[in-house]
């Protein structure tokens, strides 16, 4: 039992209040929705889109399938960065051509995940819902091209789009390697401010429009906002610290007008 509870992955859990509360945020609404048919979110080139020391790229995705080859975000595979899945599971080209290495576990169909990659010109690193997916050493330099950076899909066919099917949402480039504590301790909330080496961030809640205001993005295709709610909220999640000892139960629930969501990792 021990086992399989190291090997969890993250659990949502639905904690019922004693309290009223009639308008809790449940998470990004109207998320981005892609029926794999050329749909995508194009943003416009920019040399703040080249991170050049390191670069860690993170989204929470629902696949409606696991076939194929599919965007995530895509800076040309063929001469820039490019995260995506491979029938199910990440795959994150560094630098072009040749590059590129595929994960362990696939993503769930159906399901919201979260999904990182990150990399520091040496080591590069896959997560899934805050668990280490892969770790390998493949050094090479950072990408500097000109190309549009694609959402769902790469910007131009080449020769595909590579769509993405199903929803995506908070969308997020750093220009540093981020570590597994700083994933888990912002996976769960919205961004909506200038932070500390973040470099972009689309919420994809109702809106293209990154939530920094840096950047020209448009919708192609029949891409829309018909998503279904996502993880993430606008506020930082609630911290449980740990106990020696079993808890006992010392009062009694019962069932107000409101939940939220806690993530949990056995390590």
């Amino acid at each position: 039992m021990k086992d399989i509870m190291k090997r969890a992955t993250i659990l949502f859990l639905i904690v019922v209040l004693t309290v009223g509360i009639t308008n809790f945020a449940q998470g990004t609404l109207q998320t981005l929705h892609l029926d794999g048919s050329a749909d995508r979110v194009v943003v416009d080139s920019s040399p703040a889109l080249n991170p050049s020391g390191a670069i860690t790229i993170e989204a929470w995705i629902r696949p409606i399938t696991i076939a194929g080859y599919q965007t995530i975000v895509g800076n040309d595979y063929r001469s820039g960065y490019w995260l995506g899945l491979a029938s199910g599971k990440i795959r994150y080209y560094t630098n072009g051509l040749g590059t590129y290495r595929d994960g362990v576990k696939a993503v769930p169909i159906g399901e919201w995940t979260h999904v990182a990659a990150a990399f520091d010109g040496t080591t590069r690193r896959y997560y899934i819902n805050g668990i280490l997916d892969l770790e390998q050493s493949t050094p090479s330099p950072m990408p500097v091209n000109i190309s549009k950076l694609g959402i769902g899909g790469e910007a131009l066919a080449i020769p595909s789009f590579y769509e993405f099917s199903g929803d995506i949402a908070e969308v997020r480039i750093w220009s540093k390697a981020r570590s597994l504590t700083e994933i888990r301790r912002d996976m769960v909330r919205q961004i909506d401010g200038p932070v500390s080496d973040l470099t972009a961030v689309w919420h994809m809640d109702g809106s293209e429009t990154d939530a920094l205001g840096l950047y020209t993005s448009s919708l192609e295709g029949s891409a829309d906002f018909s998503g279904t709610s996502a993880p993430p909220v606008p506020f930082g999640p609630v911290q449980i610290p740990g106990i020696a000892v079993n808890p006992t139960v010392d009062g009694l629930c019962s069932f107000a007008n409101g939940y939220f969501r806690v993530p949990i990792w056995y390590d």
